[in-house]
């Protein structure tokens, strides 16, 4: 609920108040601090909440979108790093930060074909990111992007005209795109028009946020789901399970999730040609069935020839995510394209 999520920020920062840290004074002297003498008591627990504000106990979500309002939702307009940050969401099943975290030199293996969630930095917490198989669909993506971070890639359509190089775009606006998207979709499908649409974000900018939270309330009230960034990953985990193609069971779907905790034994594992297999290949096999659906590609040119070329009849759509960085390049040529950009990052954990 809203009261757990910020008493638990609260209990957060007291935490980190006790403790310890070395603090450099304006003479250049270091001096231990700690701001809390003792942490306190701060109950987050949404039971107890509950009952003291004599509210009802909230529930978890379980509304998991079906392939075609997924598509749709896909289709609405978005900038270019919004629509990678989708093809990387649903390739790996990630929460958002491990999302924004990727860096291909660091975290991709492509001779093995895995792909570790976590940075070699960063340190394991209770939000545990795993290693996982590195799917076709993501891998010809990459190849096709060729950026150590995707998310933060070169516009090569704007220069700066100080030092002529490309401007990086950033990830910070990510989380705002995704759920301004998501809302325009919502008010869509309740029957608003773009213009209606693009008044009510007139006016919230303007400080007029009444008529855009009316419109989404009448739009959750009349049924329609809004659909949030780790709605992809429910969707992922849900729909994987129904596929006629491949089996996955719970296991494989509990270690792509991060939800099982990995042994000495199974980090020997991961490079076994079996590991995760399934659960790339459904992923793979769920990016094809949405692709049908849509009208931006959701499945890479690299992959749809490497089919063909194996005698497997594939949807073609040769459009590119963005027209400016569409790529007719045979597959042989786009591996020699990205060949000196990506290398594999078979580091030592």
């Amino acid at each position: 609920s809203y009261f757990a999520r910020n008493l638990s920020v609260i209990a957060a920062a007291c935490r980190f108040a006790t403790k310890t840290a070395i603090q450099k004074l304006p003479d250049g002297q270091l001096q231990e601090t700690r701001l809390l003498k003792f942490m306190p008591e701060v109950c987050f627990d949404t039971k107890w909440i509950a009952e003291i504000t004599e509210r009802p106990e909230p529930k978890p979500r379980d509304y998991v979108p079906t392939f075609e309002d997924l598509a749709s939702l896909l289709d609405m307009e978005a900038s270019e790093s919004l629509r990678r940050y989708d093809i990387i969401a649903l390739n790996t099943w990630a929460r958002p930060g491990a999302i924004l975290d990727l860096s291909v030199r660091a975290q991709v293996d492509f001779e093995h074909s895995l792909l570790d969630l976590n940075p070699p930095t960063r340190k394991q917490t209770k939000k545990r990111r795993p290693i996982i198989r590195l799917t076709e669909n993501l891998r010809g993506w990459l190849e096709h992007w060729g950026e150590d971070r995707p998310l933060s890639y070169q516009a090569r359509n704007h220069i700066d005209d100080d030092n002529n190089r490309p401007v990086r775009q950033s990830v910070t606006y990510i989380k705002t795109q995704f759920n301004q998207r998501s809302i325009k979709w919502m008010l869509t499908r309740h029957g608003l028009t773009k213009t209606q649409i693009d008044d009510l974000f007139r006016f919230a900018r303007d400080k007029n946020t009444a008529p855009l939270h009316e419109a989404i309330a009448a739009a959750e009230k009349s049924g329609i789901n809004r659909i949030t960034r780790y709605t992809f990953r429910h969707f992922m985990a849900t729909r994987v399970r129904g596929l006629a193609e491949v089996r996955v069971d719970r296991e494989q779907r509990s270690l792509w999730l991060g939800h099982s905790k990995r042994d000495a034994t199974s980090w020997y594992e991961t490079h076994d040609p079996e590991y995760l297999r399934e659960c790339a290949r459904a992923t793979s096999l769920i990016l094809e069935k949405l692709d049908q659906l849509t009208d931006r590609p959701l499945v890479p040119m690299s992959v749809k020839q490497r089919r063909a070329l194996g005698g497997l009849a594939v949807l073609d759509k040769t459009r590119s995510i963005n027209p400016d960085l569409a790529s007719a390049c045979p597959v042989a040529e786009v591996k020699a394209q990205v060949q000196p950009i990506i290398k594999s990052a078979n580091h030592n954990r």
